[in-house]
């Protein structure tokens, strides 16, 4: 049995990172033609794989996201929202790798169009191991309401810092610009 903290910890990063993705799986479907614009422009699909991947993509990852927040399911749900995202993430490094950075990511959020970066790598990155981590670390028991509503808490503030860093990736480009202004 890991450390309570560790398990609590590992517990909210579950629940927020099922937020993240259930958020990002909506954000696609509610724009799904600019989504499908977005998976094009990758090129790394053929043509007839395109429509079928940006549909698949975000069911996939809204799925693992209601499932990480539910116990019984967590662990299944974590190594499949990781291979959602290290899928997509394969795709940007790819990208980015060519060169090919001025096109929009198709994360969908609140930071609207992102370029490619690795910043953006990294910050996916980051999911990955958070989910891997979260599957091979038990969660807490949670015998009372108090550690229920701080878990929830702890989980929305994981979230918060998430869409701000998150924005802060997709700024950065626009920042860089304006520093080097004449």
């Amino acid at each position: 049995m890991a450390p309570l903290g560790l398990a609590f910890a590992s517990r909210a990063l579950s629940i927020a990172i099922g937020l993240v993705l259930v958020a990002a799986a909506f954000d696609k479907l509610r724009d799904w033609p600019a989504f499908r614009a977005a998976v094009a422009n990758y090129r790394l699909l053929p043509s007839t794989l395109v429509v079928p991947f940006s549909l698949i993509l975000p069911l996939v990852e809204a799925a693992a996201g209601i499932s990480l927040l539910v116990e019984a399911s967590r662990v299944v749900a974590a190594w499949v929202g990781a291979a959602a995202i290290g899928v997509a993430t394969l795709g940007i490094a790819t990208n980015v790798v060519r060169g090919r950075v001025d096109i929009d990511c198709g994360c969908g959020g609140v930071e609207g169009r992102q370029r490619l970066s690795w910043a953006l790598v990294m910050r996916n990155a980051v999911l990955v191991v958070l989910l891997g981590v979260g599957a091979a670390v038990d969660s807490p028991p949670l015998f009372e309401a108090t550690l229920g509503v701080t878990l929830v808490v702890s989980a929305l503030a994981f979230v918060a810092l998430f869409a701000a860093a998150s924005q802060l990736v997709a700024n950065r480009p626009l920042l860089n610009e304006l520093a080097n202004r004449p």
